[in-house]
């Protein structure tokens, strides 16, 4: 699956189209566990792009890799999560879907607006990340669960 994000991110990125993915996501059931997923797979291969930054033994390039996603995502990440959380608690309703389509729309500006993400997913070392498409069909994925 992580083969078909980084293809899904070049077509995005080279063509500006958006391939429609197949949901795997259940349709019922907590949503957390969607964006934990994608989240993972992100964070395993932003670890390659660190290794690859400290291998280079420049100050700068090791602070960068000391960063990571959460170090550029700031609250963007934070409210995301915290609105995730509210939404699978016991006894959620529509305030709480509500506000987990507002944090969904903040971190896809993020995920298009940043060019943090760019940089990560366009990196020079050989290292492919997937940012925007991994987390995007995460979102996407959410998005269809609030939906429904």
């Amino acid at each position: 699956m992580a083969g078909d994000d980084e293809k899904h991110a070049w077509v995005a990125r080279v063509l500006g189209v958006s391939v429609p993915v197949a949901d795997e996501t259940p349709a019922e059931g907590p949503i957390l566990p969607v964006w934990l997923d994608a989240k993972d797979r992100v964070d395993g291969a932003i670890g390659k792009l660190q290794s690859a930054l400290r291998g280079f033994k420049d100050p700068d390039l090791d602070r960068i890799a000391e960063m990571g996603l959460n170090g550029v995502t700031g609250r963007a990440s934070v409210g995301l999560m915290v609105a995730l959380r509210e939404a699978d608690a016991p006894g959620a309703g529509d305030g709480q879907r509500r506000k987990l389509a507002d944090a969904v729309a903040t971190y896809r500006a993020f995920l298009t607006e940043s060019p943090v993400v760019k940089l990560i997913d366009d990196n020079p070392f050989g290292v492919s990340v997937a940012v925007a498409a991994t987390l995007g069909g995460a979102l996407d994925a959410i998005e269809r669960r609030l939906a429904a």
